[in-house]
């Protein structure tokens, strides 16, 4: 086999080889070159053949394995029908079963029913907290684990758990339907109120004319009393009442609705958000 970049002769075209190459990944080699096949037909075959039928075997030591696209080495002997690539890199793209589809609306209420069945009492955890022992090992480990990191990925490190606490990037379904119930009022987004928009250290759902906003409070992760009374349960609530409290001492009115709320009375909902739009005006 031929390498369409350096017209070198190799039995594989690997990632490796690439990185040496021309930079690319395999998979931007195939999309570059439109091939498919990137290896001798020996070599595919000797993925599931042993000693010396293994073209990779040397004596009594088997060469180690590597990702055929992104260059990982892989942990397991290939089996019969190894692909030559890792986990990650075997489920991407079209090559996952599930590429271009959705669950159905059946299979989502049945994950959203075993999500809630292994949730409170029913979590073998529950009520339960780590031993002193335990917490100091995982303390040491986060250490040790950080000293071995570079200035560039503790840099990365610390940027992404920035972001994950402050930005938010998606839309909840509550979220829609407190944004249509305000569309339905005849306020315009952008012109009257603004979605997930940062203040200061935090980022609230809605902020209307600049000075009201409306939260919106799913049951699980802010902990609803109605379903969630543990004592872990009620430090969350009072992180979100610390919350509610630091954006009134900037100026700001408060108002907030739990999932259950919104998803069974739209009705009190809608009520409770003209009076408190009214009171601004």
């Amino acid at each position: 086999m031929i390498c369409l970049e350096c017209n070198k002769v190799v039995r594989a075209i690997v990632y490796r080889h690439l990185q040496s190459c021309c930079g690319l990944s395999v998979r931007e080699y195939k999309k570059k070159h439109g091939v498919t096949k990137i290896a001798d037909d020996d070599v595919l075959n000797s993925y599931a053949c042993k000693d010396e039928k293994n073209g990779r075997w040397i004596g009594r030591k088997l060469v180690k394995s590597f990702c055929l696209d992104c260059g990982k080495q892989l942990k397991r002997r290939p089996g019969p029908k190894a692909s030559g690539l890792c986990k990650s890199c075997v489920q991407l793209g079209e090559r996952n079963n599930f590429y271009n589809k959705k669950h159905s609306l059946k299979a989502r209420e049945q994950m959203k029913k075993n999500h809630y069945d292994c949730s409170g009492e029913n979590n073998s955890f529950f009520n339960k907290t780590h031993s002193t022992d335990s917490l100091q090992l995982m303390s040491q480990s986060h250490v040790e684990n950080w000293k071995n990191y570079s200035n560039e990925k503790r840099w990365q490190i610390l940027i992404n758990w920035i972001c994950a606490g402050t930005a938010k990037h998606s839309k909840t379904s509550i979220e829609e339907t407190i944004n249509s119930v305000l569309l339905f009022l005849g306020l315009k987004e952008v012109d009257d109120y603004k979605r997930n928009t940062q203040i200061g250290k935090y980022n609230v759902d809605f902020l209307v004319y600049k000075r009201l906003i409306i939260e919106c409070y799913g049951d699980y992760w802010h902990k609803n009393p109605k379903y969630h009374n543990s004592s872990n349960d009620e430090v969350k609530r009072l992180k979100d009442l610390e919350r509610a409290r630091y954006l009134e001492s900037k100026g700001y009115k408060f108002l907030y609705f739990w999932e259950d709320e919104i998803k069974n009375d739209i009705k009190s909902v809608t009520d409770k958000m003209i009076m408190f739009l009214e009171s601004e005006k």
